[in-house]
């Protein structure tokens, strides 16, 4: 993880960007997954479930409960900043609700 320290750094960074920033981990992914190994690649695939789900959740509940896309947003918006600082630290985030759509 510390060789790729800082790619993982700013793809977890760049995944608060409204819109678009599940789609940044997602290219990344498919980008370096050949390249990535050891805990590296398992966070970064993660990150990308994590991202996916979060996305998939506010698809579903944004149509019928707005308020829910809400909360869904700001739980983003916490994880995100958790597991930056744990990519900062050089220590592996173990990311919550976690379902692997991608394997």
């Amino acid at each position: 993880m510390e060789n790729n320290k800082n790619l993982l750094f700013f793809v977890t960074l760049l995944a608060l960007l409204p819109v678009i920033g599940f789609l940044i981990p997602v290219i990344v992914w498919y980008g370096k997954k050949e390249v990535l190994e050891g805990e590296a690649k398992v966070y970064l695939k993660n990150l990308v479930n994590f991202e996916l789900l979060i996305f998939i959740l506010s698809l579903i509940f944004g149509f019928v409960f707005a308020p829910i896309t809400g909360l869904i947003s700001f739980f983003n918006l916490v994880i995100i900043i958790l597991a930056t600082i744990s990519v900062f630290n050089n220590k592996n985030y173990k990311f919550p609700f976690l379902l692997e759509l991608i394997k």
